[in-house]
Formats: structure tokens, sequence, C-alpha cells
């Protein structure tokens, strides 16, 4: 499962192979790396930027599947597992 979430994390055309994936879904997902960059440039520079991350994988879990602690720390898990692989290929110049 972990490799499947990094996977998708790094190569975003392998979305559309999932279940349930919709063209619907394809421009909402486009825009979501403008919406983040939008995001962090409203945040006051005080603000602890390790923190926010968390809160918002947090509510929006909560919002896509419910309060579900163990499928929240999973998710969790292959986000940071992700998002590490996605860093590490972005600074070495991989795709």
């Amino acid at each position: 499962m972990a490799e499947r979430a990094t996977q998708l994390a790094t190569d975003p055309a392998g979305l559309w192979s999932l279940s349930g994936w919709t063209i619907d879904i394809g421009p909402a997902w486009d825009n979501r790396a403008d919406a983040l960059a939008s995001y962090h440039k409203a945040l006051p520079p005080e603000a602890n930027t390790d923190v926010v991350p968390e809160s918002l994988l947090h509510m929006h879990h909560n919002r896509a599947v419910g309060i579900n602690r163990d499928s929240e720390r999973t998710c969790r898990r292959l986000a940071r597992q992700a998002a590490l692989t996605w860093r590490a290929r972005r600074s070495s110049g991989a795709r």
C-alpha cells in the first residue's frame, strides 16, 4: 500500500486507473497544488508550517471518511512517506 501511495503522489497519471475516479475529479485534483500554494502564502509569517499540514490532513480525513483513528493514522503515515519520497525525488532532479 505504501508503494502505491508513493507512486500516486509522484506520478499523478496513475490516478485515472483508480476505481471511482471520474472525469469530474480531474480538474479539482489539478487545482489542489495552486490552492495549497495560495493557502501557504496566506499564512502569517509566525505560523508553524509543521503543524498546518497535520491539521489539514486531520480535518480532510474527518470530512472524507469520518472519525476513525486507525484509518487516519494509516493515511498520515502514507501521506508522510509519499511526501518524503516526492521531496527526495524533486531535490535530486528526478520525477
